[in-house]
C-alpha cells in the first residue's frame, strides 16, 4: 500500500499542485536535457536572486505569481494562464511569510516547478491519448474500493476524507486522479513495467536478505519523570501503582510525558542509555522497570510484549513485496517516459506571459 500510496501521489502532483508529495525532484537539472526555448524579449530567465520585481507602473509584485496569457507551447499546444494560475495559488497563500530577500528565488522555483509539472502533464495526457488508452468504469470502481479498504486497514486515526483533503482534492477529482493513474499504469505496462512474477519477487527476497531481518524487539510503555526535588519519589511512587495495577501505563502517559512504543530495538535507544536498553530488554511481559535515572530525569518502562530476532518469511511479504516492486517499477518507467517524451518534443516557455 505505501509504494502504492507514493505513486498515486506522483499522480495527483501531475494533476493538481507541482507541491504535492512527490518522490521525484520537481525541477530537472539542466544537465538531464529538459531543455525549453523561451519567447522572453531579453531570452533569459529573470534572475531569481532579485528580492523585487516591478510591474511598468511602479507596482511591486514580488509576492505575486500569476500568468497574464498562455505560459507554454507544447508541441503546437497551448498551456493557458487559468491552468497556470490555478497552482500558482499556492505561492500567494504563503508569500506574505517569506522574507523580502528570499521571495525572489522562492517565487522562481515556483514557477519553475510549475511549468515543469504542467508540461509532464501534457505530455503524459497526449501519450496516453495516442496510445488509445481507456479506462472501464468498473474497473475504476473497484479500484477506488479498493484503495479505500486498504486505506482504512493501514490507517485508522485518519478518515479516507480527511486523506482527500489533505492532498487537496474532492471527491470528484479523487476519482478522475485514480482513473489517470490507471490509464498511466496501463500505458507503463504496454512499455514493458508489468508486474513481477513470483520468481522475480523470490529472486529479490533471496538476494536482500537484510531487508527480512527482525532484530529483537519490545512493545512497551515510556514514561518520563522530568527532574525536579521531588522527581525520583515521584517515579518510584508510579512505577509502585504502575506495578500493583492502581494506575494502567495508558492513564501513567497521559498525566505524565511518555509514549507507547512498537518494537523498539536496543539500537533504537542512544548509546548514552545503555542502562536504560539493558534494563528494558531484561523485563519479561507485564513486567515494570525500576525508575532508571538519565540526565534529565527518571524513567520508567512497562514492556507489554517481547519479539525475537527473526528472518521474516517469504509467505508473510510475498504480496507486499511483489505490489512495492511493481509500482517502484512504475515510477522508474514514468520518468523514462518523461525523459522520452521531452527529448522529443518541442516544447517554448512564454516568459512574457508569467509575472
Amino acid at each position: 500500500m505505501h509504494s502504492r500510496l507514493l505513486f498515486l501521489s506522483l499522480t495527483i502532483a501531475l494533476a493538481t499542485s507541482a507541491f504535492a508529495c512527490t518522490t521525484t525532484e520537481p525541477i530537472p537539472d539542466a544537465a538531464d536535457g529538459a531543455q525549453y526555448r523561451s519567447t522572453a524579449d531579453d531570452g533569459e530567465l529573470p534572475d531569481p536572486e532579485g528580492d523585487v520585481t516591478t510591474e511598468p507602473g511602479g507596482e511591486d509584485t514580488s509576492g505575486d505569481l500569476r500568468a497574464i496569457g498562455p505560459v507554454a507551447t507544447v508541441n503546437g499546444h497551448e498551456i493557458s494562464a487559468d491552468a497556470f494560475n490555478e497552482q500558482a495559488s499556492d505561492f500567494q497563500a504563503i508569500s506574505f511569510n517569506i522574507p523580502p530577500e528570499e521571495r525572489g528565488a522562492i517565487k522562481e522555483h515556483f514557477k519553475e516547478s510549475i511549468l515543469d509539472n504542467l508540461i509532464s502533464r501534457a505530455l503524459i495526457e497526449t501519450a496516453i491519448q495516442e496510445a488509445g488508452i481507456s479506462v472501464d468504469p468498473a474497473d475504476l470502481d473497484a479500484r477506488i474500493q479498493e484503495f479505500e479498504e486498504e486505506f482504512a486497514e493501514m490507517d485508522d486515526s485518519v478518515s479516507f476524507e480527511e486523506y482527500l483533503a489533505y492532498q487537496g482534492l474532492s471527491p470528484e477529482l479523487f476519482r478522475e486522479v485514480m482513473e489517470e493513474t490507471i490509464a498511466l499504469e496501463l500505458l507503463l505496462e504496454a512499455r514493458g513495467y508489468a508486474r513481477p512474477s513470483e520468481e522475480e519477487v523470490q529472486a529479490f527476497y533471496q538476494e536482500h536478505p537484510e531487508r527480512f531481518h527482525e532484530e529483537e524487539s519490545v512493545d512497551l510503555h515510556l514514561i518520563f519523570i522530568p527532574d525536579s526535588p521531588e522527581a525520583e519519589e515521584t517515579a518510584r511512587e508510579l512505577r509502585e501503582a504502575i506495578a500493583s495495577g492502581e494506575i494502567s501505563p495508558e492513564d501513567a502517559i497521559q498525566e505524565h510525558p511518555g509514549q507507547r512504543i512498537e518494537r523498539l530495538t536496543r539500537d533504537e535507544i542512544e548509546l548514552d542509555e545503555t542502562e536504560l536498553a539493558e534494563s528494558i530488554f531484561a523485563l519479561e511481559p507485564g513486567q515494570t522497570s525500576e525508575p532508571i535515572r538519565i540526565d534529565e530525569g527518571w524513567y520508567i518502562a512497562r514492556v507489554d510484549a517481547q519479539h525475537e530476532e527473526r528472518t521474516i518469511p517469504f509467505s508473510e511479504v510475498e504480496d507486499v513485496l511483489e505490489e512495492e516492486l511493481y509500482y517502484l517499477s512504475l515510477q522508474e518507467g514514468l520518468d523514462s517516459l518523461l525523459a522520452e517524451l521531452r527529448d522529443n518534443a518541442d516544447i517554448e516557455i512564454h516568459e512574457e506571459n508569467i509575472i
